[in-house]
């Protein structure tokens, strides 16, 4: 959390210290992923101060600064950061302060929305005194310098300055004083994208510049507007112009074309969360169980620790304002992407991260639990996971195959419901002859027209696991923005190692230096190495040299066959690269891009400005001597 204390300038104005606390006030009552949770105003010592959600990452006019940010990831923060003024508005809200300073980017790519702190109802009663301008000059709306009262269109006004800031690295009007830069926003026209050197597509151009019209009637009217063009942009899909109609054919023209009378489906209105969590409802464990036994999937979300962030990012894809956005999850084995699904599935948390949960349906498909041959089976496991939703008490009517699928989920989008499908394992369709470019662009049509999205899985991005070129280059693919998941951030290492050991009574707090040093930071060897000491601690082994000795033989009985898959996996170059790493040699330029590549993937970590790897103990077993032989010398490394 971080505290937030206001100027004691303030303390003596008590017309700006009113202002201060009803924003505060409007603010906390905002509840979105991609805005800064506000959980509480108070005085501490006749100080008055803000408690809120503290961040970790960098602001956008911070990475700015430092690099080029790529098209896709450029879309990808405008996406969320129209979602979250979208949320505001819809509250009635402004921001009245949005610039790059003002929103931070996590390590995860999640957008941040800081400081609400100007923000109040659209119709509260004015506070500050007549004329006083709130915002910051080069993303002021030129109607608030001439002394109009702002509205939702001064805030899309800002978000446009920060698009194009983020897609050229500068601000589309400057002036060398205060009253040049004002003069440039009432009158000057910004220079284009493409006339600067950054070629961005011709809508999302069009879109800025939109957003930036001096008048506020040619800009956005709402900002879900702007959001609705943004997710379109990011997807590949074309936009309408301003007052533009959308006529949709009944049948997409790359879906398989079956029947233009679809048979109707008889809506099973919402699930019973409640009812669903019951059926879900795990065994409560034993007090004194050993809670780090399970070595494969997390179904229990009690049990589920870490991925906030992630968590965070998918729901609000899944809650997108136009239509439901599709996500792949891209790791490698045992990162935890299956147990990242059951706990999006899981109702209590849809109750928790979605605003109206009742409006989703969810189905989950296993393609390693359940392994399907053919196109009916495939449909069949949906409306297998669709029933099991409904606990059984949905009979649906139709075939399991295009035209029924079409109508199942044509009905369910008639009465406001989104169809949600987690595929884990995806791979396994896609490598799979059997799936088709018929197959491919019958679902991208599926998630174009209607309110249903797709949440896979998968061991690396999707298009490199195709079965053929042809499909690789599909369309399909263009639906779907990437989440990579490597390894747990510190804190959500720390949480794992004490938070379930205290509670089974057998606290592992003490130890967490040590299962650092054996599993660093992966929530598999995690579970192995917290799941030895905390049987050592359970029979009352002290912590001293011997006992560390024996954590470490019982970690590496288990983990050492996976570090040495581990390490087989690595190619000749990057194997290397960990070899002078762990020896200490000085590393060659040309080895940077490596380098990063193992840092981004978690194998390779940074100490004191030097690299290490990810685990001492990975170091030691390579080290090791076996069978009278140095495994060390007998390992491949590239020269």
């Amino acid at each position: 959390m971080v505290l937030k204390f206001p100027h004691v300038d303030m303390l003596q104005a008590p017309q700006i210290q009113q202002r201060l606390i009803r924003e505060a006030k409007t603010s906390g009552s905002l509840n979105h992923p991609n805005i800064v949770t506000i959980y509480e105003i108070n005085e501490w010592n006749n100080r008055l101060f803000i408690c809120m959600e503290y961040v970790e990452g960098k602001t956008l006019s911070q990475i700015c600064r430092a690099r080029e940010i790529p098209l896709q990831e450029a879309l990808d923060i405008a996406v969320q950061i129209a979602s979250a003024v979208n949320a505001a508005h819809k509250k009635g809200i402004l921001h009245r302060d949005i610039k790059s300073s003002n929103i931070m980017l996590t390590a995860d790519g999640l957008v941040k929305v800081l400081d609400f702190g100007l923000a109040k109802f659209v119709d509260a009663t004015v506070l500050t005194k007549h004329g006083d301008i709130m915002g910051t000059p080069a993303y002021m709306a030129p109607e608030i310098m001439q002394g109009v009262e702002q509205d939702q269109r001064s805030d899309i006004f800002a978000i446009g300055v920060v698009l194009y800031e983020i897609l050229s690295g500068r601000l589309p009007f400057t002036g060398g004083n205060l009253s040049a830069l004002m003069y440039a926003m009432l009158h000057d026209q910004p220079l284009g994208l493409r006339e600067i050197g950054k070629p961005v597509p011709d809508e999302l151009e069009a879109l800025i510049m939109r957003a930036l019209a001096k008048k506020p009637e040619k800009r956005y009217q709402q900002v879900e507007q702007m959001l609705q063009d943004l997710e379109s942009i990011q997807h590949g899909q074309p936009i309408l112009a301003p007052g533009e109609t959308k006529t949709i054919d009944v049948v997409s023209e790359e879906a398989p074309r079956e029947s233009l009378e679809l048979p109707t489906v008889p809506s099973p209105g919402p699930v019973d969360l409640d009812k669903l969590s019951q059926r879900l409802r795990s065994a409560r464990r034993p007090h004194g169980e050993n809670p780090y036994l399970n070595r494969v999937m997390i179904r229990d979300p009690e049990d589920f620790y870490g991925r906030k962030s992630e968590v965070q990012r998918i729901y609000a894809r899944i809650a997108a304002a136009s239509r439901p956005q599709s996500i792949s999850v891209v790791g490698e084995r045992r990162i935890g992407k299956s147990s990242l699904l059951h706990y999006l599935y899981h109702p209590q948390n849809r109750r928790k991260y979605l605003a109206n949960p009742e409006t989703h349906v969810f189905a989950f498909i296993d393609f390693q639990e359940e392994p399907i041959s053919s196109l009916q089976e495939f449909f069949g496991a949906i409306y297998n996971a669709l029933r099991q939703e409904y606990l059984g008490a949905f009979n649906i009517p139709v075939k399991p195959d295009y035209q029924g699928f079409r109508s199942l989920v044509r009905s369910f989008d008639a009465h406001g419901i989104r169809m949600i499908v987690l595929f884990d394992e995806f791979e396994l369709v896609t490598s799979n002859p059997r799936y088709d470019p018929e197959f491919f662009a019958f679902f991208r049509s599926m998630a174009n027209k209607y309110n249903i999205a797709y949440v896979v899985t998968t061991a690396k991005e999707l298009q490199s696991l195709c079965h053929s070129k042809e499909i690789a280059t599909s369309p399909f693919f263009n639906i779907f923005s990437n989440l990579n998941l490597s390894a747990f951030k510190s804190e959500e290492a720390r949480e794992l190692i004490c938070e379930p050991s205290a509670a089974a009574g057998h606290p592992l707090e003490p130890y967490v230096d040590d299962i650092l040093n054996l599993a660093g930071l992966f929530p598999f060897y995690l579970q192995i190495a917290c799941s030895v000491f905390f049987e050592l601690a359970k029979n009352g082994a002290p912590r001293d040299a011997a006992m560390l000795r024996e954590a470490k033989r019982q970690f590496l009985e288990e983990a050492g066959v996976h570090f040495k898959n581990t390490w087989e996996k690595f190619a000749p170059a990057e194997q290397a690269v960990i070899k002078n790493i762990i020896t200490g040699k000085k590393l060659r330029e040309a080895d940077s891009y490596l380098v990063n590549k193992l840092l981004k993937e978690s194998y390779v970590v940074e100490k004191n400005g030097r690299f290490a790897v990810f685990s001492p103990a990975f170091s030691d077993f390579l080290r090791e001597e076996r069978g009278g032989n140095s495994f060390w010398k007998k390992l491949r490394f590239g020269q």
